[in-house]
């Protein structure tokens, strides 16, 4: 079914807007759940690829490859 919808040109402007801004809050949420989906990557690389002392004293590399899967996702989050 089709409808047909009157409208003045001033509501039609302002449907437009509406849309546009309804796409682009729609584009921040994406936007924020790929930088939290990256940030939680990036947490689980380094919890993998490093021990630390209870006390914060040391750092243990475990596993350098996951070290240096860790420190390509750090260098990818800050561009």
């Amino acid at each position: 079914m089709v409808r047909t919808i009157m409208m003045s040109e001033e509501e039609y402007e302002r449907f437009c807007a509406f849309r546009g801004a309804e796409k682009t809050v729609s584009s921040v949420r994406a936007q924020g759940l790929q930088e939290a989906r990256a940030h939680n990557e990036l947490a689980e690389a380094v919890l993998a690829a490093f021990d630390m002392r209870v006390d914060g004293s040391e750092i243990i590399l475990c596993d350098r490859e996951k070290a240096v899967r860790a420190l390509m996702l750090a260098s990818a989050a800050l561009v």
